[in-house]
Order: structure tokens, then sequence, then C-alpha cells
């Protein structure tokens, strides 16, 4: 059986194309019943896509095209190319080839060249391409702001983008032959970045290096992907700029325009915000905020007392503002006053994040308290900058007050007996089948639920016996 793509995928593409055509006809006519009936048939084929690209993405990893004409570590020509299963070969210290065994020594010295900062005698491997994508693609499945700002691809460590500021003057009436006037100059701007590092060490057992190509690259994919994600998130949105790190979007004050939230939300100052957007910006922008303000801001209404977040008819699950779409992300943090950001623009143009195609990994199993411990230790390594770039893009409504959510955190040690707090948290119903089990007696439909989980105790306890165990597996009296 073939990777490629099915006949079956390729129509489900086309039948969710065709049904949400059907819904912006519907939704222009205000064909309320034919939207309804359309967005039906959207999320149906959105769920057969859904489980068919899994399963294609399955397929994959166990099946080689039989045209593609590549041996697993060659290209088309039958030249060695480095990729995914090379690395894990040389790492596993499998026998290599001499072709391959040039391969993996040009990797190595991209890695010093890339990675070492200065000092060649760092070793290491640059993650091939292959693998990396697939890291890359784990990162932007999960809440990443690689799926909120624009990232830029790049290969230098340090770099500059021109970036034209204000607008162009119009051009002036002239008359044949009389003399032209000059417009003012385009005023231009220089964005430098500089590529910061940042690293981690995991320890890699060394049975999972004798175990399987797949395995190995499983546990570096996730590892590198995680690691990767939270330092990009952390970095990006709350960085402190300088030497060493990025630009945070959100924490360089006046980096852009900046509204402070009143102690009444209404739609009207929602409206006075996307309309302090300048216009050519609209056309891209959205909403982003955490879920405690995506909340708050539920709770206004518009003057037919419905809430001013309304569902949006092509996009399961999501929500539009004043006819803007709104991400929500929970890496937006709220600070202990209870207090949050919302930000409404087009992210694309107000920040750009440039990050190295590759991450960089290098291995040892002496240093960092791998002897002692008969492991592999590995260094992963990423590259990147954050800056901010158009500061017109986005508005920034700072000191957002939202309703704290009380929290009990999960406790660390689960007692293994019936606890007093376990029986609160069920029904009156279940406690009296549970009464049943236990055959306790003297308790009835009619007793109160209190009654009935002291009697469910009086019968659990030995006689006499008065302390208490609660969730933690803690006695008390």
């Amino acid at each position: 059986m073939s990777i490629r793509m099915s006949n079956e995928m390729r129509e489900l593409r086309n039948k969710l194309g065709a049904a949400l055509d059907d819904i912006d006809k519907a939704v222009a006519g205000g064909d309320v019943e034919a939207a309804e009936s359309a967005k039906a048939e959207a999320d149906k084929y959105r769920n057969l896509l859904t489980i068919a690209e899994n399963a294609f993405e399955a397929r994959k990893g166990i099946e080689a095209d039989p045209d593609d004409g590549k041996n697993p570590e060659g290209n088309a020509d039958g030249e060695t190319e480095y990729n995914a299963k090379l690395f894990y070969k040389a790492i596993s210290g499998q026998k290599l080839t001499d072709s391959e065994k040039e391969v993996i020594n040009s990797a190595i010295t991209e890695y010093r060249d890339k990675y070492s900062e200065g000092s060649k005698k760092d070793g290491g491997y640059t993650v091939p391409d292959d693998l990396s994508q697939t890291i890359f693609e784990s990162i932007k499945s999960k809440e990443s702001v690689r799926n909120l700002v624009s990232v830029e691809n790049v290969t230098s460590a340090t770099g500059t983008r021109i970036w034209r500021k204000g607008d162009a003057n119009k051009l002036y009436n002239t008359e044949e032959y009389a003399e032209i006037k000059e417009m003012n100059n385009a005023e231009y701007e220089p964005k430098t970045y500089k590529q910061h590092k940042f690293a981690g060490l995991m320890t890699v057992s060394s049975e999972l290096l004798e175990d399987s190509f797949v395995s190995f690259e499983a546990e570096i994919r996730n590892w590198l992907s995680d690691a990767a994600r939270i330092t990009e998130n952390h970095e990006v949105l709350y960085g402190v700029g300088g030497e060493k790190h990025c630009q945070g979007l959100i924490s360089t004050a006046g980096a852009y325009t900046e509204v402070s939230a009143p102690q009444t939300l209404t739609i009207d100052f929602f409206r006075a915000v996307y309309l302090s957007l300048p216009s050519g910006y609209r056309a891209n922008a959205k909403w982003v905020m955490n879920s405690l303000a995506f909340a708050k801001i539920a709770e206004v209404k518009d003057g037919d007392g419905r809430s001013v977040l309304q569902p949006d008819p092509r996009q399961k699950d999501s929500y539009v503002l004043l006819g803007f779409p709104v991400q929500v992300m929970d890496i937006i943090l709220t600070d202990e006053e209870n207090k949050t950001v919302v930000m409404f623009g087009d992210f694309n143009s107000a920040y750009r994040m440039f990050s190295r195609r590759n991450f960089g990994i290098s291995f040892t199993d002496i240093g960092a308290g791998a002897f002692e411990t008969d492991s592999v230790k590995a260094k992963g390594v990423e590259r990147f900058d954050g800056r901010i770039f158009d500061s017109a893009a986005l508005i920034m409504i700072r000191g957002f007050a939202v309703s704290p959510l009380t929290i009990t955190a999960a406790s660390e040690n689960l007692a293994d007996d019936i606890s007093e707090a376990t029986l609160k948290n069920l029904t009156k119903t279940q406690l009296l089948e549970l009464c049943t089990e236990l055959e306790v007696t003297g308790v009835t439909a009619e007793s109160t639920k209190t009654a009935i989980v002291s009697a469910i105790l009086a019968k659990i306890k030995p006689s006499g016996d008065t302390k208490t165990t609660d969730n933690n597996g803690k006695a008390g009296n």
C-alpha cells in the first residue's frame, strides 16, 4: 500500500471546502437553517479528514513508498543523505560506510560552526532536516507562539531587515513641462536580529540507544519539541531583551499602542479598540487573550442581551468578537493581582521571530553524571531571536481584570483507604449504592448526605477509632 495521499482524502478535502463555501453563501443570504446544515456537513467532513490524516501519518512510519526510489540513507540518485536514520545509526555506534562517515563528519563540522560559540572543541551534530521538521510540526501542534507571530527561517546568526515607516504622499498635479515637486523621502528603519543560544540536558538511557530508531526518534522529538516550545513561548512573549534574550511581545514597554482596561467592560470599549487600529491592519487582525479574559468578555452583552462573543460558523469551537477572530492562548499569564493583557491587531506584522532551521544536539557518556548512571547525556541547542517589528500593527489592553479561579492543587500522596473527602464527592444515589455494598444499616433515601457519609465511615472504621484520613493520606483526630 502506498503512503501517498489517497483519493479518499482528496475527496474529503474537496467536500470540506464545498461545505465551507455553502456556509458563506448561507450567511450572506441570511439563511440560518441552511448555514446550520452546511456547518453540520463541514464538521462531519472535518472529523473524517482528521481521522484519515492521522492514519496516513501513522502509516508513513511503517511503510515505504514503492516509487520513491530511495534507500533509507540515500536520495533518488543513490547518494548518501543526512537524515534521521543515518543520524541514529551514527550515535548508536553502528558501523558506517565510507560515504556515510563523510556525511556524518560534515554534520559534525556544521554543528561546530553553528553552535560552538567560537570554540571548535565541542562535538555534536546538527539535527537532520527531516527530524527537525517533525520537531517543528510537533511544536506547532500545541499552544505555540509559532502559530501567532511571523516566523522567518534564517541561516546566519545575525542580520538586518529594512522596514519602511510611515505612509507615502500622493503625487502632485503637475502641468506639462512644469517643474516636478519633490515628495517626502520614505523613512527606512533597520531591524537587526542576533540569535540567542538556548540549551538544556536530557538523560538518554543506554537501552533507548539499543532499542530501535522509531523509539529513539519519538523520544528526541518529544523532548526537543516540548523544551523548545516552552522556551520560545516565554522568550517571544516575555523576553526582557538585551544581549541574551528576545524582545518580548507583551513585556517590552512602549512597543505598541497601549490602552488601560476600564473597570466596567462594554461593547463600546471593544469597538473603540478595534477602530483605534489603523484600517490597513484590520484585514488580518484578531483578538488574543487567555481563558480567564475570554470568560470575562463573554459576560459582556450587546443591546439584545447576547454575548459579544459569538460562535464562528466556519470554525468548530471558535469565536469572533465584533467580527474579528478570537485566539485563546493560556501561555498569556495572569499576574498576582488577577490582571492580564488582551491584544488586538495583525500579529504577523507586529512581531517577527528569526529561527534557525535546525536544532543542534551532542552526546556524552562520561560527563554530566552520565558515566555514574550508565546513561548518555544529550545536550539540545536551539538558536532564535524575536524582535518588535511594526509598532502600529497592535493594540495592547493592559490591566485587564479577570475573575480568579479557586484552585486546589492535586495531592502528591493519595490515600488507599476510603476517605471522608472522597465520599463527599459522590452523589447521594452513589452513596446509597455503596451502603448496600458495604451492608451499612440505618440509612434510607430520606437520610441526609452528611448522615449517609457518617454511617459509611462508622462502618469501615474500627470501633473506638476516631481518626479520619484526608485525600493526602494524612491522619487527624
